[in-house]
């Protein structure tokens, strides 16, 4: 791949998008699910201000071009798709198995 960029999903807080990123899954309204952000777009000024008005969880992932002659340094922050799938499934499995158990 001499002389190429190749595309990586990065994952970042919701607060540090920034307008000209492209997401790479929605966003989404927290309580709903309702999609406030689909995948594949790119973030404007109206979508941050969506993002703002409406909670909508903490971290998302986008689109990031890994530059030339930095592709050997390995960066913990930037996962597959899969792997930050398989960490958010985890953590709620987590969550579901920490909530208070109801008592009859």
């Amino acid at each position: 791949m001499k002389g190429r960029s190749k595309i990586i999903v990065e994952s970042i807080a919701i607060s540090n998008l920034k307008e000209g990123m492209i997401l790479a899954e929605d966003i989404r309204h927290d309580p709903t699910g309702v999609i406030l952000v689909p995948k594949g777009n790119v973030i404007t000024e109206k979508a941050l201000k969506a993002i703002k008005l409406f909670p909508a969880g903490e971290r998302c992932l986008v689109y990031s071009k890994e530059i030339k002659g930095l592709a050997g340094k390995p960066n913990p922050e930037k996962k597959t798709i899969n792997e930050k799938r398989t960490e958010d499934k985890k953590s709620k499995e987590k969550e579901i198995a920490n909530l208070p158990q109801r008592t009859s």
